[in-house]
């Protein structure tokens, strides 16, 4: 038996043992947090069009991470929860081992954790976000960021990020491997795009429920919050638990800014339906925000704060609770290259809560352990302004308090 002990128990992961995350392009990792795709033994990337799920879980590759960290070795593919955890935050590494309480394992290892990133079927384009997760992104990206117009027409760009759907298509062979290994799943990850616009995971979830699976799997759900499934309602209900992480970004007018073109009345009409389902169905469904912080709404934590605290006690409950997430990449939305002096008044702003705030803690010591890039830094600001005359926006009128912050330090320039 391979399992967590004194010796691994800083780098043991479930994920590792168990897990396999699919991208919206077939390409496949460890985990979201993994650096680079997994490839093959002559060096070719896995892609699930071409290769099956089994084959991919069973690599050498994998087996040599697997392996490593079994013998408390910290993988370099596995960096980013290594930043995490110098930082004092809870990595995904250690969430999901409390989460899904994974200890011992075959030495071979069974599948029962599987990712699906669902292509990027998506009706908004939030500002961290791309073609590659949001079809509504295609034609700005290409207007605003892509640095090959001389050579691709829109045209051909667009054809390009088909990609992205094909593989979710209904008629696709992927899901064939899906559908197979589902008697052995135990967590299913549900990403997107838009999760609960992709129709052939919903006939997955049927067909677990019609197979008795359902009784023993755990569904997670990371949606944007503008969807109310009603049809399907009653499906989920048969699941061990429906695990929803609502992707919210900011309150009111900065929620319809960075999560463009989303309205706030409709998230928060959504977050209390599912408010209400959960007080009806307490052993089957369990409900998060899921906060991705940049630059443009860490100032703002305190909103979301109170926002999950008016929720739960409207109801007399404490049903919903918070969880911050970081970018990576986009490298200009990873709040760690922020300048000094911004980093300077976020702490200063969180000084009286960041001993008493777990979450806080992580963040606040995970953006002062980086240091400030200038180059990155003006990247962020030439792309809000990019994106703030596209969509006829105003990153001034949505964040006033960042934008004086950066005012007072000479720092508008290219904003």
């Amino acid at each position: 038996m391979a399992s967590m002990n004194e010796t691994n128990k800083h780098t043991w992961c479930v994920n590792a043992e168990h897990a396999l995350s699919i991208g919206t392009n077939g390409d496949a990792r460890i985990c979201c947090m993994v650096e680079n795709e997994l490839k093959d033994d002559n060096g070719k990337q896995f892609n699930v069009e071409t290769s099956s799920i089994d084959e991919i879980f069973n690599s050498t590759e994998i087996i040599r991470v697997r392996q490593n960290l079994r013998l408390g070795v910290k993988d370099p593919g596995c960096k980013k929860c290594w930043n995490e955890e110098d930082a004092g935050r809870a990595s995904k590494r250690v969430r999901d081992i409390q989460f899904k309480k994974f200890e011992a394992v075959d030495i071979e290892g069974r599948l029962k954790i599987l990712e699906l990133n669902l292509g990027n079927t998506c009706n908004i384009k939030c500002r961290t976000c791309g073609p590659w997760s949001s079809s509504q992104w295609i034609r700005e990206y290409y207007d605003t960021k892509y640095e090959r117009k001389a050579d691709v027409s829109y045209e051909g760009f667009a054809k390009q990020q088909t990609r992205y759907t094909t593989l979710y298509d209904s008629d696709s062979p992927f899901w064939d491997g899906v559908f197979q290994a589902a008697p052995d799943l135990e967590h299913l990850d549900f990403y997107g795009g838009e999760p609960f616009l992709i129709k052939k995971q919903w006939e997955l979830i049927t067909h677990c429920t019609e197979k008795g699976y359902s009784k023993n799997q755990i569904l997670h759900y990371n949606t944007n919050t503008t969807i109310w499934p009603k049809d399907h309602i009653e499906t989920l209900k048969k699941f061990k638990l429906l695990d929803l992480s609502f992707s919210i970004d900011g309150i009111n007018e900065q929620a319809n800014y960075i999560r463009y073109p989303s309205e706030w009345e409709t998230v928060d009409e959504n977050v209390n339906r599912w408010y209400v389902h959960n007080l009806e169905n307490p052993e089957n469904t369990k409900l998060s925000i899921c906060m991705t912080l940049s630059p443009m709404n860490i100032f703002y934590m305190d909103r979301m704060f109170d926002y999950v605290d008016r929720i739960n006690e409207k109801y007399s409950s404490d049903k919903l609770s918070l969880y911050l997430n970081l970018v990576h990449r986009p490298e200009y939305y990873n709040i760690s290259y922020l300048p000094d002096y911004f980093k300077t008044a976020v702490t200063e702003k969180y000084k009286d809560a960041y001993h008493k705030n777990w979450l806080l803690q992580g963040i606040i010591q995970f953006m002062n352990n980086g240091s400030h890039d200038e180059k990155i830094w003006k990247q962020f600001k030439y792309y809000a302004k990019a994106g703030d005359e596209y969509r006829n926006q105003s990153f001034k009128e949505f964040f006033p308090e960042v934008y004086q912050l950066m005012e007072e330090n000479n720092d508008v320039e290219g904003l």
